[in-house]
């Protein structure tokens, strides 16, 4: 090897592979990559005893049996929501026929990309709601959410707005999709029939002379009817608005009056704005206000926003404020908002018409800016404690655990969009204070509110902002007198800006149809790839790639292929692309196979001690991405030949390091096809290379140990909660028994079994003196005694895999009867003597496996393994004492003879 060949240090790579490495294969959500939110949505109100429903829903349903999606949209009058739930109860209590299925609704939340995966892994037949479905949010790909019903599923989604939003074939809108006017679903007689029912229940509060309606025909104001005043409504939403204004008149009516409510009825800016104006100069309106912004949360979360709220924005410009309280609620539920019952007793807080947090800015700017704007500080400052350690303890009822602060960063980001919607500049500062966060999750706030407004079609505000940001002075001062006062080191707060944008650019490119992104924004991807400032680059590979190439990969082909030059961005392109592959495999995995023939045709770096070349980058992105999918029967096969090929014929170690690590990651989310393909390779995997291997059996491990169902007590160990066994032997897992069966197979390697019994020992020592100590507590308890204390286990994961021993012949001689075991036990015999019989963790493995009684075990072949194992393990002492013994006789011989 020459010299100068051996000066080249790639240790700095590896490093960074195994960080990548590290990330991907751990469990892992990131805030963009969560679980879609469902919850069991109480139908009870749609029973028809008390509940009208529209004549259209038979209809629908008919359609829904045959096609088992819908996708309800068309003219903001008709209620969807309602329709789509209306239309849930049917099917489960008229069609169904006894047949059992659940019901799931979500809980919309604009970070989660995950609906398809979500629904396509639901085991048991499932009605899903998704309500207020957009395109972005099944990636523009409706056909995709078809596939995953696969006959099994219902899917129910609505959607205000056109069609056209969607960009559809022509046969799905004759299949699933239902343009729907107000007159397609609420006829003139269904009309007339609720607005009756509605004057009648609230007649109590109707001033004259809707107070003595009994008839449909009954002559009123100016010689209307109720039916009359229903040929003017155009839907149930307008009906309640027009109930609602009614019971506020307290004049004379006449039928001017009468046509004036009507007006108000149908148009919802002003049955909000005619609402809002209604509520009393006290507390109410700034309850409206505050719970707008809150709206979608859950009702006891959503009081606590709101009593916040009155503690540190608005007792101060009025100390003889009251914090409201359920009770204070009966002006604005119905008239401004809805609390939707969902599983467990709890309640959302929703607003009654579409927009309605949008339409409710505008209807108090006027005359609430001041409070408005002292809110805004209000909301930051929550989603600054929704994303620190410490969130829950500071306050419970608001942050008490991640769901919780998910929905609350989602409610405060649309806020202060639709606030920014208003008027730009009242938001701007809260914007900046968001944008300068340490953590990306606060800056991503910041980063979808302004996205949100593509929506809108605000485009050219959203990129007037951004090029304000980079440009102007004013940010960047605003910015840097941020961090002097929070005393924060480092030379460069703008970066913080740009941090912010690189996450506004992937949330922005969300709003682009697939493969259409907006120039401007492909533009700024290719600008923030080669920006070096860390927590740019940590922006953009952490957030902006997941979320703009599973939408975008086809356009991003070749730019991401470019990418790979920055060692740092392959895990985050890898991740990317695995993501995209749960919305389009076979265009996702073309990519990946595209490289994989382009990187395998390229000249290799000279050698192994060189720095990784563009050929290895490529190649480790590629391998990184095939460990992350979660691969379609069809691919699977060739995904594992080729990870296969790679292992046994690639001799760069930051290669083989990431290789390694998809492995792991696999193992992660499959242990039967990691086990297989372990078992097929593990000969070629090196010592040192065995680290992610043993993380990823440990993981694997946990998760399963947690998950075991029985037990007579909890034992709380590294803040993860254990069931454990005090009065009989504890339950294996899957992947204990797989690794038994190791033991016993003739086709499994030496290093194959050598892994197993580390593996075994190592999964032991995780829990052993603390659940020890936990056992004899209780048992302590049980007999009135004092505790027994345990000593600390040593970390195993860091044991090689091989050890060797200078006394291989021990194996032979405890076999010499037993010669069907000699290949196993000296597999075994080589990691065994490395722990020694003083290793708690190994002789408690031992001693199970020879446990006759035990039937979680009950395998004759495996008690004969492990009393061979003690043997040795006796054997080894012994020979460890007579070579002592003989030695001290030596060494007396010697100084006697002299």
């Amino acid at each position: 090897m020459a010299p100068n060949e051996m000066r080249v240090d790639v240790h700095e790579s590896v490093d960074q592979v195994l960080i990548a490495g590290r990330d991907i294969h751990q469990t892992h959500q990131t805030f963009f990559d969560r679980a879609p939110d469902f919850v069991t949505p109480s139908l009870d109100r749609y029973r028809p005893s008390v509940y009208i429903g529209p004549r259209i829903v038979g209809k629908l349903l008919r359609s829904l049996q045959a096609e088992r999606l819908i996708l309800l949209t068309g003219e903001p009058e008709v209620d969807k929501a309602e329709l789509a739930r209306y239309l849930t109860w049917t099917l489960i209590n008229k069609v169904a026929h006894g047949k059992t299925l659940a019901v799931k609704e979500w809980l919309r939340g604009s970070e989660s990309r995950s609906l398809v995966s979500a629904i396509r892994n639901e085991a048991d037949p499932t009605v899903f709601l998704l309500i207020d479905l957009q395109p972005q949010d099944a990636n523009w790909d409706l056909d995709r959410l078809f596939q995953v019903a696969d006959g099994k599923h219902f899917i129910i989604a609505t959607m205000d707005g056109s069609l056209r939003k969607w960009d559809l074939p022509a046969h799905a809108e004759s299949a699933w999709a239902r343009q729907l006017s107000a007159e397609d679903v609420y006829d003139q007689e269904f009309l007339s029939r609720l607005l009756r029912e509605e004057v009648i229940r609230r007649r109590a509060e109707m001033p004259a002379p809707f107070d003595s309606v009994s008839g449909q025909d009954d002559p009123l104001v100016g010689g209307s009817s109720i039916r009359d005043i229903a040929a003017r409504l155009r839907s149930p939403g307008q009906v309640a608005t027009f109930v609602n204004t009614l019971r506020a008149e307290t004049g004379p009516l006449d039928a001017a009056r009468v046509d004036a409510l009507l007006e108000i009825a149908a148009d919802p800016a002003r049955t909000i704005d005619q609402a809002f104006r209604s509520l009393d100069s006290g507390g109410q309106p700034l309850a409206a206000i505050g719970f707008s912004f809150f709206e979608g949360l859950l009702d006891d979360q959503a009081f606590r926003a709101v009593e916040r709220l009155y503690q540190e924005a608005w007792k101060e410009r009025n100390p003889t404020l009251t914090v409201p309280d359920y009770c204070d609620l009966a002006a604005l539920e119905g008239n401004l908002f809805e609390f939707v019952s969902i599983e467990r007793n709890s309640r959302l807080v929703q607003g009654r018409v579409a927009e309605q947090r949008s339409l409710l800015m505008q209807a108090a700017w006027y005359s609430r800016r001041r409070q408005i704007l002292a809110a805004m500080p209000v909301l930051v400052k929550m989603v600054s404690e929704s994303v620190s350690d410490d969130g829950a303890t500071t306050d419970r009822e608001l942050l008490g655990d991640q769901d919780r602060r998910r929905r609350l960063r989602d409610a405060v980001a649309d806020s202060l969009s639709d606030v920014g919607l208003v008027s730009p500049e009242a938001v701007e500062n809260e914007l900046l204070k968001l944008a300068a966060h340490p953590s990306a999750g606060a800056r991503a706030v910041a980063a979808r509110a302004m996205a949100r407004w593509r929506q809108y079609d605000k485009h050219d505000q959203l990129f007037a902002r951004l090029e304000a940001w980079q440009q102007d002075a004013y940010a960047r001062r605003f910015i840097r007198a941020l961090f002097q006062q929070q005393q924060r080191q480092t030379s460069n707060p703008e970066d913080y800006l740009r941090a912010t944008i690189a996450l506004t650019v992937g949330y922005a490119g969300r709003y682009d149809p697939a493969n259409r992104l907006a120039k401007n924004l492909l533009d700024r991807v290719e600008e923030f790839a080669d920006d070096s400032a860390p927590v740019v680059r940590e922006a953009f590979g952490s957030w902006t790639l997941p979320l703009l190439v599973p939408l975008h990969a086809q356009l991003l082909k070749d730019t991401l292929k470019g990418m790979t030059r920055h060692l740092e961005l392959t895990g985050a392109i890898a991740r990317s692309l695995a993501i995209a592959y749960r919305a389009d495999p076979v265009g996702s995995l073309a990519i990946l196979d595209e490289w994989f023939t382009e990187a395998s045709a390229m000249k290799p770096t000279r050698t192994r001690f060189q720095a990784p070349g563009d050929r290895e980058k490529l190649l480790l992105t590629v391998v990184f991405a095939y460990g992350l999918l979660d691969p379609e029967s069809g691919d699977q096969a060739d995904i594992d030949d080729r990870l296969e090929e790679v292992l046994r014929a690639e001799k760069h170690p930051v290669v083989r390091v990431g290789l390694v690590a998809a492995l792991a990651a696999i193992g992660g989310r499959d242990f039967d096809r990691f086990s297989a393909t372990l078992r097929r390779v593990v000969d070629n995997v090196r010592e040192d290379e065995l680290g992610f291997i043993r993380g990823a059996l440990r993981e694997m491990f946990k998760t399963e140990r947690r998950a075991l169902e029985g037990g007579d007590a909890w034992l709380q160990h590294d803040g993860i909660r254990y069931p454990i066994w005090v009065d009989s032997l504890r339950p294996l897992t899957n992947i204990e028994r797989t690794l038994l069966g190791w033991l016993t197979d003739a086709d499994a390697t030496a290093l194959t079994q050598q892994l197993a019994l580390q593996s075994w020992v190592m999964f032991e020592s995780l829990l052993h003196d603390a659940e020890k100590q936990r056992i004899q507590e209780i048992k302590d308890a049980r007999e009135k005694e004092k505790e027994a204390a345990g000593d600390e286990e040593p970390d195993l994961a860091s044991t090689p895999l091989k050890v060797r021993t200078r006394f291989s012949f021990v194996p032979f001689l405890v076999t010499l009867n037993r010669l069907q075991y000699k290949r196993v036990i000296k597999a075994l015999y080589a990691v065994a003597a490395g722990y020694g019989s003083s290793n708690k963790s190994l002789m408690a493995v031992l001693d199970r496996w020879s446990d006759p009684t035990d039937k979680e075990i009950a395998d004759p072949d495996i008690e004969r393994i492990a009393l061979l194992l003690k043997r040795a393990l006796d054997a080894n002492a012994w020979v460890v004492f007579w070579l002592i013994l003989a030695a001290g006789a030596t060494l007396s011989g010697i100084l006697w003879l002299t």
